[in-house]
């Protein structure tokens, strides 16, 4: 399946992370998430959330195609609109169910970090291919999170939900192996920006 998608989708148009790199920036080190299923609380949440719709979507496919099998015009006209009607609730609900175990577990082929002497960078390629970079300002505040696999956070955002709730984001390398190292990484680079500006006339 995966070697079909790579086959179908279209190609980035640069593998090398330099072509993205605006001035004097060098690479320092790059990486991407360790193999497995990760946030595994997360993944049975959405599980649970999506099973309900999953269900009825298929109830309502399964109460289709017996009313088509009445024969009669009421049923067959019955029958489609339970099928069409059921269509986006297993889509949803598969998508809950299974879409995130799949997403989870291959996450380590689609996604890649790396972190230069200014910005850090997150590329995903599922199907659309992306570049994400954050600049490492004097203001950066970085968090190490350490377990089996680390996680290293360099950015966050607030956003406002549709009740007007605000939510904190955070962003950073996920799942990595060598959390420490990219933490001490960070702080230098944190370091030589801010001398870099102390220079500044």
């Amino acid at each position: 399946m995966l070697k079909l998608l790579a086959r179908i989708k279209p190609q980035p148009k640069s593998q090398h992370w330099e072509d993205f790199f605006h001035g004097r920036e060098t690479l320092l080190w790059e990486g991407k998430p360790e193999p497995g299923i990760q946030k595994k609380l997360g993944v049975i949440f959405l599980s649970v959330f999506g099973l309900p719709f999953l269900m009825s979507g298929i109830g309502s496919f399964v109460g289709g195609l017996s009313a088509l099998l009445t024969g009669s015009f009421g049923g067959i006209g019955t029958g489609f609109f339970m099928i069409f009607f059921s269509l986006p609730f297993m889509a949803v609900g598969f998508g809950l169910v299974f879409g995130t175990w799949i997403a989870s577990y291959y996450a380590h082929q689609f996604t890649r970090y790396a972190l230069s002497n200014k910005r850090a960078y997150i590329a995903t390629s599922w199907w659309w291919h992306t570049m994400q970079s954050y600049p490492i300002t004097p203001d950066s505040e970085f968090e190490l999170v350490e377990g089996r696999f680390d996680t290293v956070y360099f950015f966050s955002k607030t956003t406002k939900d549709s009740d007007g709730d605000r939510r904190e984001k955070k962003i950073g390398f996920q799942y990595i192996k060598d959390g420490m190292a990219v933490y001490k990484l960070l702080l230098d680079v944190q370091a030589k920006t801010i001398e870099r500006d102390k220079d500044k006339p």
